[in-house]
């Protein structure tokens, strides 16, 4: 029953003739049967519009000779004829190759069918379990570089911290063997660099923190959705 169905199709050839100009002609030789119609309207509109210009036509140095005829010094009606003839025939071609073409190749294929559409509706749980399990696998990578990254963070401003109290220590042991106002000066200018940078190197470790706790929350909220 299906078969008989598909070959009773619109697009689908009854005849020998509508077969071979669907299975031969029309993937083969249709951009060259085009082609050919193209070169012929060029002639034709070449013939024609050399013959509209009359007596002119034989006075051009271009026009080839043997077109002029010697009577009238027009372009000879019968090369008129020959591309009108020529035209019809090509076009009578062109003609049948549309007339064949299936429709699919005009852009009305039918859609390709979605797995869900193609599933009558139901989700493909294992695809969707291994999208799940890819997906987790991924968040646990997230979240094991972020803890990295904060411990990273963490200890170097711990270091940063136990520098600038060495330093500090350093500077104050100095400024009481010197008294020099200018050895002060440089001495409580670095040590606000120091305490600035370090101060920078915490906000930015407490930022890596609360992003860290976002990321959690929404993946928590991922989880929760998911189950539910």
């Amino acid at each position: 029953m299906s078969t008989k169905n598909q070959n009773s199709g619109p697009n689908n050839p009854k005849t020998g003739f509508g077969k071979w100009m669907v299975y031969t002609v029309i993937p083969n030789y249709s951009n060259n049967v085009q082609g050919v119609v193209y070169v012929g309207a060029a002639i034709l509109i070449i013939i024609v519009g050399l013959r509209g210009l009359g007596s002119v036509a034989g006075d051009i140095p271009i026009v080839p000779g043997f077109l002029i005829n010697e009577h009238d010094n027009k372009v000879d009606v019968n090369y008129v004829m020959f591309a009108l003839f020529l035209e019809f025939f090509l076009l009578l071609i062109l003609s049948a190759v549309t007339f064949f073409t299936p429709e699919d190749s005009h852009g009305h294929a039918p859609a390709a069918q979605s797995p869900v559409a193609s599933g009558g509706g139901k989700l493909d749980l294992t695809t969707l379990k291994q999208e799940l399990s890819q997906f987790r696998n991924v968040a646990e990578e997230e979240i094991r570089a972020v803890d990295a990254y904060v411990d990273r963070m963490g200890k170097l401003s711990q270091q940063m911290n136990a520098m600038s109290k060495q330093y500090a220590q350093t500077l104050a042991e100095m400024n009481q063997h010197f008294k020099a106002d200018t050895l002060k000066g440089v001495a409580e200018q670095e040590i606000k660099n120091v305490e600035g940078f370090v101060t920078k190197i915490g906000s930015l470790t407490q930022n890596i923190v609360n992003i860290k706790k976002e990321y959690l929350q929404a993946l928590t909220e991922i989880k929760q959705s998911i189950k539910a």
